[in-house]
């Protein structure tokens, strides 16, 4: 039991520590919320695109390529959507709040989140990188 919650945390504390970094640095004020707007366009329109390019390039697709996970993901996908299209139509009565609510339930961060998360838990390999890619990177505990 102990060796699975250890998995855990080396998954997910890093992130998490990230995330308090951030906050830590907006309750003392380090940051304007103007940076702090300016920061968060930086990153989702120069370096979010940076880093998927190089996990494609990097990546050994055709290795990797397994038929039957692109199609669970795929159909799972869409039974979520249908559920959180199911929970909207019973629990928000404004069409127009419905669409953004069905959204918010299906749409995963699996690249923001689960990315991250895979590769600190089974490291670069995971992913498909290809050894002469590879940055060395590891988990920080």
């Amino acid at each position: 039991m102990l060796a699975n919650f250890m998995i855990a945390v080396n998954a997910v504390v890093p992130l998490f520590l990230l995330i308090l970094l951030g906050m830590g640095a907006r309750s003392l004020h380090l940051l304007t919320d103007t940076e702090l707007k300016h920061i968060n366009r930086a990153i989702f329109t120069v370096m979010f695109p940076l880093m998927m390019f190089y996990n494609i390039y990097s990546s050994d697709l055709l290795g990797f390529f397994d038929p039957g996970y692109i199609g669970f993901g795929v159909v799972m996908t869409l039974v979520v959507y249908f559920l959180g299209m199911g929970v909207a139509l019973i629990v928000e009565k404004d069409n127009r709040s419905r669409g953004a609510l069905i959204q918010g339930i299906y749409r995963g961060n699996v690249v923001l989140m689960g990315l991250p998360i895979m590769i600190n838990l089974m490291g670069e390999e995971a992913r498909g990188a290809d050894s002469h890619h590879d940055c060395g990177y590891r988990p920080l505990l």
